[in-house]
């Protein structure tokens, strides 16, 4: 990370030092002052299909497993275990070679979950922006919608992104179009097809589409296999913490 010159916030100091420093030249303007519609949240189930649960059932006992006999005891190594059942939710088994400097092999099983993204879709009448976590999710998308979508995600060229602005109707990454970005609001739906543990992407990705400009509600769909890590994660980013933490 550091290497490449990204840089991580990992805590902060001083808070209100700095709250008390710019409150006299600061102010800030309430989002109900701003007449901002209501925001509207649903849960729509995804049933498993059934290799799909054979092979959840399994690494959640083994992840389970492993805890109790304290044999993750790195909190990174517990969130990798913790994203390879979110994939296996999106329709993707990855499991690590021999041989450690390789990477994972993939294979895929019957998902549920385009098939219900689009269910969602087909009873909504508007522009709806599309977040996802992994790449694969989105090329998934962007595959089952073909032309209907644009895509924006950290792969994006600058340009095709300012494109893919002007056709808007979008699927992204919430880590690359989630926070900066305006004229999302002329969409009054957004659909989370996986989330990241990231409950900042989260919070920023919700306000690109309730800011100045939006006029309607706004509603807030997310995708998920019932009584699996998809709970967890919505119940952590309602409780705006970082799941690895």
């Amino acid at each position: 990370g550091a290497a490449f010159g990204a840089v991580k916030i990992a805590g902060y100091k001083n808070v209100e030092e700095l709250i008390r420093k710019i409150a006299p030249v600061s102010f800030v303007i309430p989002k109900d002052v701003l007449g901002l519609p209501e925001k509207r949240y649903e849960v729509v189930p995804v049933p498993l299909a059934e290799e799909q649960a054979r092979v959840y059932q399994m690494l959640e006992q083994q992840l389970i497993e492993d805890l109790h006999a304290r044999r993750i005891t790195n909190p990174a190594n517990a969130a990798v275990r913790l994203m390879r059942l979110q994939q296996v939710l999106s329709g993707r088994v990855y499991t690590q070679s021999d041989d450690e400097d390789e990477p994972p092999i993939v294979r895929t099983v019957q998902s549920n979950r385009i098939s219900t993204l689009i269910e969602v879709l087909e009873q909504y009448d508007g522009k709806a922006v599309i977040w996802a976590r992994f790449a694969q999710d989105i090329k998934d998308i962007r595959d089952a919608l073909g032309d209907n979508a644009v895509t924006y995600d950290g792969s994006t060229s600058q340009a095709d992104r300012e494109t893919a602005l002007t056709r808007f109707k979008s699927v992204g990454n919430p880590a690359a179009a989630g926070t900066g970005i305006d004229g999302l609001q002329c969409a009054s739906m957004a659909v989370y097809y996986s989330n990241s543990f990231n409950s900042e992407q989260r919070w920023q990705s919700e306000d690109r589409i309730h800011r100045i400009g939006q006029r309607e509600s706004t509603l807030y769909v997310d995708l998920g296999a019932p009584d699996t890590v998809d709970a967890l994660i919505r119940k952590n980013l309602r409780a705006k913490g970082d799941l690895a933490r």
